[in-house]
């Protein structure tokens, strides 16, 4: 090492200069100074290097947590479309004065959909459909709040679909999962046709002999001119009798049919002689 006052190099554990008896901290010599400078700029870069790939890593587990969530966003909404597209096409068609009003605790529990004009609303989302605009008697409760979209008006013919149970508030009640409002032509057919499950029709046919039903389900044993509507394609269903569209039903479609019921001749007790169908696409 070297005196700082002199210049003279002195021992490193030196306290003062024997040359010019100057006490003062010694200063190192170039070599020794350039290994400091040199250690002391690797320590800095180490812990830059360090500090760089820490902020990384860091950064990099926070890319990885928001990519999983988002990758998991993306699956549960995959997961309740198909839950909810799967829940959407089980539901059982069902009408409010045949099947709600005479047998409602036969639905209990189960999906249903049911069709009718609105007799009057509330702000939080409750409202009360009849099968017909002149009923004032045959209707249901509706608790629409797990449905998005504007509430539906007194007059309004609306389809809706939902979970048919028991409330506290109301007793039997429709908690209404899809509501569908209806164009005018499905209106006016809605006013004339009484809406029907094929199982009711079957189990009651005399009931129903000369008046206007609309029944939905799926097509079976579809022939020229003739095919029969159950709730599925296994179970038992009602003889449809006509064709009023170019498109042919064939087995396994999802359909509505409206027609008058007559007896069914030799092949069955009960018929629908159709006059409109409507297909689910």
């Amino acid at each position: 090492m070297f005196c700082s006052n002199c210049g003279k190099e002195i021992r490193d554990n030196s306290n003062f200069c024997p040359y010019c008896g100057v006490v003062k901290r010694a200063i190192p010599s170039e070599p020794a100074r350039q290994t400091l400078i040199q250690d002391a700029s690797v320590a800095t870069k180490q812990n830059r290097v360090k500090g760089f790939w820490r902020r990384k890593s860091s950064e990099e587990k926070h890319d990885m947590v928001r990519l999983l969530l988002f990758l998991l966003l993306i699956v549960c909404l995959v997961a309740y479309d198909m839950i909810k597209h799967r829940y959407l096409n089980e539901y059982i068609n069902v009408g409010i004065e045949t099947d709600l009003k005479n047998d409602s605790s036969r639905f209990a529990g189960e999906s249903i959909c049911v069709e009718g004009w609105v007799k009057w609303s509330t702000d939080d989302w409750i409202f009360c459909i009849s099968e017909r605009p002149s009923s004032d008697s045959d209707w249901v409760i509706v608790d629409g709040s797990g449905v998005s979209g504007k509430i539906p008006k007194d007059g309004t013919a609306v389809a809706v679909c939902g979970d048919w149970g028991f409330n506290e508030r109301f007793g039997h009640c429709l908690k209404a999962y899809k509501m569908d409002f209806l164009d005018e032509e499905s209106s006016i057919l809605l006013e004339k046709y009484q809406t029907i499950s094929a199982t009711s029709l079957l189990k009651n046919p005399d009931t129903y002999i000369g008046k206007c039903v609309q029944v939905t389900g799926e097509v079976s044993r579809a022939a020229s001119g003739a095919f029969m509507v159950g709730e599925t394609t296994s179970a038992s269903g009602v003889w449809v009798d006509g064709q009023v569209d170019k498109r042919h039903a064939v087995n396994g479609e999802q359909v509505t049919v409206y027609g008058v019921v007559t007896g069914g001749g030799d092949f069955t007790d009960i018929k629908i002689m159709l006059d409109v169908i409507e297909f689910a696409d």
